[in-house]
Order: structure tokens, then C-alpha cells, then sequence
């Protein structure tokens, strides 16, 4: 006999998860003091549940394995739900476990109690509370076969805390690991691909699906086989495409005019892994995002996001880097392929390419002693002295652009961040990236709004001594609310600045905040010191976290180059 919690560790182990993040609640002491029996499973200490789920995204994002985050009841369950929100919408395997009070009083909606499982539901594959013992095993293996099978994503338990310590004779079941490489139906594959080689201005836009599957090669063939810009969807959490080809073209704009511009160009759009999530920004009323004048083709291995919003004329369901190798093979065999077309094309985007380069180097150049410091100098400096391993967890928001562009990304999880965009889950899925891959250069860039949601991270960083650069670009303001508001003046007409846009009276001093949770740094106010402080900051991180803090108030150029 043996108690039922250690029925989750056989599953840890048979997995080899190493980490299992929580916030410690009297309900849930059971399940942490079963690490002590584990040595294979260290719990990671953190001071805010949503700090707990962003680590165990993090390690989700880039293991593939599901991170698993142990919290306490309703007020445990409920700090969590922004970053719950993060994971769905990027489709983050992770195991959310909410300790529950015992079973014998939930009827009588004891303290803390609620009815958790319909809290989370929205935002879970699977949403469950164990109601007896016997379930253990396969409410287990059913939580992480779901958690890993594509699309992937979060699930919920709610575990009663004394279900977890009745004795029991049952053992855990392996785990079923559900093959996800399937290829799309053939007929639309030859469909699509017939549509691609009749295609006079193809374009192609990627979402988390392509990177997430792998297939750089693949797209690089296909941008290159019919001479079609490539662009990433917005608020892509990894990389779906190298940015260094020059068929890349950024990530799509996120207001429904740039976005409508830009697709407006082609006549035929392969949405490849593509999410179809609106534009953050105001809608300004102007018609379908996408125009009706474009031609749509879906591959995708999540049904749901395939002509989710508009009407595709061919529609692939399976594995991209799969599916993609037949659909090369059939264009390529097409007799409407114009490849001579195709490589003129090719040749007008490698110009666009070669001078985008040239104008990069005299942007940089134009603000590089300029008051007050440009996120653009910061991202050409971080690329000139970067590692090759480096992985980017960005949060940087209005400042990303040159992040994308000028660093290097040796694979599609050099870059991480958010899809939700609900604010905070940078510095925290840091953590869980440095204990998933420490081989691995970690560097997070987060505004200061984003910075201050959860600066208790730096403490875990520091308790662990995970060796994070942690960089904060503060400008003292919610510069994105501000774009925003630019945003909506095209049809409201009010022009005085609310209040709340400002982050000021009293300042905020980053280095301090961090020094008070453990946490060694400096703040940069001048940009002759940038590059020997992003040197140094580097070469502290390398064994230790440090932290940075650019101080950008002020007017900033930011119209960077975009090709």
C-alpha cells in the first residue's frame, strides 16, 4: 500500500519531468513534501501563482513535455488565470493542479473552496476534479495524453486533499503519447498546391505551428520554389520562420488596417499553423481582415484555427513539416509553375533585402549617441555580442521590432512570448527555460510596465541562481496605451490624455527592486554605455542573474526601418 499522490511521481518520472512549481497551500503539502521522495522532481519555490504557471510555461515551450504547477484552492487557481489565458492561446502543454479541500466538505463550501474546475474551464483542454481514488491512474494518464497531443495545451485537476494521501494498491499507467507527425488529406494537399503555382504574387504567413513543428527547411524551400515574401503571424510566441532570409518580411502589423495592407498584396495566401486572432488595436470598421480579393489556403494540425474566420479554398489538416514535404513535391510538378516568374520575384525581394540592411546600418548609426537611448541600439548591440545559443523571451512590446530583426536565432525557440499578451509572463517563463535548457544563454527584454507585474520572479531566479540577463526598458510610461489611444482617434474624437498612462511621482529604480529580492544590477542612462554594459551584463549572467535597467524616457525615435 502506499499513499495515492505518489501515483503523480511514478508519471514525473516515467516522463522525466524534472520540476514541479507551486506556491505552497496547506492543502497541497501533501503532494510538495512528495519531492523529498523523488530526487529526480525539485520543487520550485515561487512567490505568486502566476509566476508558477509562467515557469512552467516556459519549460513547456521548449521541452514539449508539460509543465506541471501546484497552487492552493480558489485564490491559488484564480491568481493564475492570466497566464492560463497565455497558455491556451499559445497551446502550452502544461498539468495546473488545484489543491482542493477535502471531499467530505465541499458540499458544505468550506473555506476557500469553490468550484474550481468550472473557473478554469476556458481555458484548458480538460478540466476534471478527482472524485475518488480508483480514478488516480487514469485521470493521470488522461490529463497528460491530452496535455501533450496536438494541438497541445493546458489541463486542470483539482485534486481533494485527501485523495491524495489514502493508502492504495493501484499504480500509475504509462502514459500514451499520441504520434503527431499525420499528413494532410492528399486531395487538398494537390488542391493547394495547384492554387500556389497559378499564384501571380504568392505570400505566405506563419504561425506557432510551423515553428513548433520544425519546419524551417521546408518553408524556406517553398518561399523560395514560388518567390513568396514570408510573414510571421503577430504575437507569434516562438520563431516560424529565419529572419535573416531575406523572404522575410516581419510580423504582420496588428491593426486591421496594416494587417488588411499587407494581405491586400497577394492573390494567394498560404496561412500555414496561423492563428487567426484579430489585431489587438482598435478595429477601425473597414471590412474582413483579410480581403476578400485574396485567395486562402490553411494548413494547420488544429482544426479549429483552420477557416476559422474566412472561407479557405483549400484546407489541410495535419503536421506542417509533414504535410509540407508532398505539397513541395506537387508544385513542383505542377505545369502552371512559372519559375521564371518565381526567381524575378526572388530577386526584387533580395533587393528589398539588401537595402533594408543598408538602411538598418544608418538607422543605427543615426541614433547611436542619441538622448534618449533607442531600443533599436539596444537589439544591434545585444546581436553583435550575442551567443549563439541564445534564447530571447521577449516582452519588450512596443520595442520588439528591432529585437526580431537584428538578433540572431539559430532555431525556432531562440524567441519566446506571449500570444494572450496578457501582461507578466516574460520574466517568469525565463525561469522555467533556464531549468528546461541551462546550457542555453537566457536574455529577457521587458518594459517597465511588464516588469512590474511580477518582480518577485527575480527572487526565485536568485534562490536558484538561474544565470538570467534580465533587461527593463523603461520609459516611465504604458507606451503601447498610448499608441493605442493614437489608435482610436480616427473615430473618437476625444484628444486629452486620460490619466493611468504614466508610470512616474514616484520613479521607479529597477536595479533597487531587483537588489531587494536578491538580484545584482545597474541602471544605463546614456548610450555610449550600452554596449559595455549589455558585455558585461553577459558576462555576469553567465553564472549568476543580473539585471539591467535602460532608462528610454523621452521622445524615442522608433521609426525603424521595415523593408
Amino acid at each position: 500500500m502506499t499513499e495515492s499522490r505518489h501515483l503523480l511521481f511514478e508519471v514525473l518520472e516515467e516522463l522525466e519531468i524534472e520540476y514541479l512549481f507551486g506556491v505552497e497551500g496547506t492543502t497541497e503539502l501533501p503532494l510538495i513534501d512528495g519531492c523529498a521522495a523523488y530526487p529526480g522532481v525539485t520543487y520550485v519555490q515561487v512567490l505568486h501563482e502566476n509566476i508558477a504557471l509562467g515557469a512552467a510555461m516556459g519549460y513547456g515551450r521548449v521541452t514539449r513535455k508539460p509543465g506541471v504547477v501546484v497552487v492552493h484552492v480558489t485564490p491559488g487557481v484564480s491568481h493564475l488565470l492570466a497566464n492560463l489565458y497565455n497558455a491556451w492561446r499559445a497551446r502550452i502543454p502544461l498539468i495546473v493542479i488545484g489543491g482542493q479541500q477535502s471531499s467530505e466538505l465541499v458540499t458544505q463550501e468550506p473555506l476557500l473552496w469553490s468550484n474550481t474546475v468550472e473557473l478554469t474551464r476556458q481555458f484548458t483542454k480538460w478540466s476534471h476534479q478527482l472524485l475518488n481514488v480508483y480514478e488516480w491512474p487514469m485521470v493521470l494518464q488522461r490529463a497528460f495524453k491530452e496535455a501533450m497531443a496536438e494541438p497541445q495545451g493546458p489541463v486542470f485537476l483539482s485534486l481533494p486533499v485527501d485523495l491524495t494521501i489514502q493508502e492504495t494498491k493501484l499504480k500509475a499507467y504509462p502514459v500514451t503519447r499520441v504520434g503527431p507527425r499525420i499528413c494532410g488529406d492528399m486531395d487538398e494537399i494537390a488542391k493547394a498546391a495547384d492554387l500556389l503555382a497559378r499564384a501571380k504574387r504568392p505570400g505566405i504567413v506563419t504561425g506557432d505551428g510551423c515553428g513548433l513543428s520544425g519546419a524551417w527547411s521546408e518553408l524556406l524551400e517553398l518561399a523560395n520554389l514560388i518567390g513568396a515574401p514570408v510573414h510571421n503571424e503577430s504575437l507569434s510566441t516562438i520563431m516560424n520562420y529565419p529572419p535573416k532570409d531575406y523572404h522575410w518580411q516581419n510580423e504582420l502589423a496588428e491593426d486591421a488596417g496594416g494587417m488588411r495592407k499587407t494581405l491586400a498584396q497577394y492573390d494567394v495566401v498560404l496561412l500555414c499553423g496561423f492563428s487567426s486572432q484579430a489585431p489587438m488595436t482598435v478595429f477601425d470598421g473597414g471590412g474582413p481582415l483579410i480581403p476578400d480579393s485574396v485567395t486562402q489556403i490553411y494548413l494547420h494540425n488544429n482544426p479549429w484555427e483552420i477557416a476559422k474566420n474566412f472561407y479557405g479554398a483549400a484546407a489541410i489538416l495535419g503536421d506542417i513539416r509533414t504535410s509540407l514535404r508532398p505539397l513541395l513535391d506537387a508544385i513542383s510538378v505542377n505545369k502552371n509553375l512559372d519559375t521564371d516568374a518565381a526567381a524575378t520575384r526572388n530577386q526584387a525581394l533580395a533587393a528589398v533585402y539588401d537595402k533594408l540592411l543598408t538602411d538598418w546600418e544608418n538607422y543605427i548609426a543615426s541614433v547611436r549617441n542619441s538622448k534618449p537611448i533607442s531600443p533599436a541600439l539596444i537589439a544591434y548591440e545585444l546581436g553583435q555580442l550575442q551567443p549563439k545559443d541564445l534564447i530571447y523571451v521577449d516582452e519588450a512590446n512596443t520595442g520588439t521590432g528591432p529585437f526580431l530583426r537584428l538578433l540572431t536565432y539559430q532555431d525556432p525557440i531562440s524567441y519566446y512570448s506571449g500570444k494572450g499578451d496578457s501582461l507578466g509572463y516574460s520574466m517568469a517563463s525565463a525561469l522555467g527555460m533556464k531549468l528546461a535548457m541551462p546550457h542555453r544563454t537566457i536574455v529577457n527584454v521587458a518594459g517597465d510596465g511588464a516588469a512590474l507585474f511580477y518582480p518577485q520572479a527575480y527572487w526565485t531566479a536568485a534562490k536558484f541562481n538561474l544565470p538570467i540577463l534580465f533587461i527593463v526598458l523603461n520609459n516611465r510610461e504604458y507606451k503601447t496605451l498610448k499608441q493605442g489611444l493614437e489608435a482610436m482617434h480616427a473615430f473618437w474624437h476625444e484628444v486629452t490624455e486620460p490619466p493611468g498612462l504614466n508610470i512616474r511621482n514616484p520613479n521607479l529604480d529597477f536595479p533597487a527592486i531587483a537588489s531587494a529580492f536578491g538580484i545584482e544590477g545597474e541602471r544605463i542612462t546614456n548610450p555610449k554605455d550600452v554596449r559595455a554594459a549589455l558585455d558585461r551584463g553577459l558576462s555576469y549572467a553567465a553564472t549568476r542573474p543580473y539585471l539591467l535597467e535602460f532608462l528610454i524616457e523621452g521622445k524615442v525615435d522608433d521609426t525603424w526601418p521595415t523593408g
